[in-house]
């Protein structure tokens, strides 16, 4: 009799953890939500023509979401009048907590280059055919500007040269990410 009570107990406390631990982390998606107004910065990374391009997909895929994305004209001007600089941003990004005015929120992220043959995973494809550069890993963080707390993020990590035929652009990636970032 004690080992059906004391298996009872067991189970109901296994069941209150689950609807517990569901429960924070659906107030956390929660607070990633359309009705705030968000920027995406570009990523860090030593190709910086792709961090851009990768920022300008990412904020059109999650434009398509729902979500109120700042263009990337207006984003430069805020952080101006902040008097900060993208760069100031990307290194440490408390320094932009409070100051950005109209902004809820901002997307950050870094991109990790790899150097290796020019079949297979790369973002583009060289002339000589040999080796290239490409995203062997891609991770995003979504801050929210008034706690400077990170409220979300997201990661792609591209699958090995032998299972990846073709390249794989910065709108690839950035619809990966936005699928995870997004509570949809």
């Amino acid at each position: 009799m004690k080992t059906l009570i004391s298996l009872g107990l067991i189970i109901i406390l296994f069941l209150l953890s689950v609807c517990t631990s569901v429960d924070e982390s659906v107030r956390t998606l929660d607070r990633f939500s359309t009705e705030k107004v968000y920027a995406v910065l570009p990523f860090e990374c030593i190709d910086k023509e792709l961090a851009v391009n990768l920022s300008k997909e990412l904020s059109d895929i999650l434009i398509d979401y729902g979500f109120r994305i700042i263009p990337r004209d207006s984003v430069i001007t805020i952080i101006i009048n902040a008097g900060l600089t993208e760069e100031i941003i990307l290194k440490d990004y408390t320094k932009a907590i409070k100051k950005l005015k109209g902004l809820d929120g901002i997307i950050i992220g870094s991109i990790t280059m790899e150097r290796g043959l020019s079949s297979g995973r790369l973002i583009s494809s060289s002339a000589s055919g040999s080796y290239n550069d490409y995203v062997s890993s891609c991770e995003s963080q979504i801050i929210d500007l008034k706690s400077g707390e990170t409220i979300g993020g997201a990661w792609y990590k591209t699958p090995s040269v032998s299972t990846t035929s073709g390249s794989i652009t910065p709108a690839f990636i950035a619809d990966k990410l936005a699928r995870k970032l997004s509570p949809h």
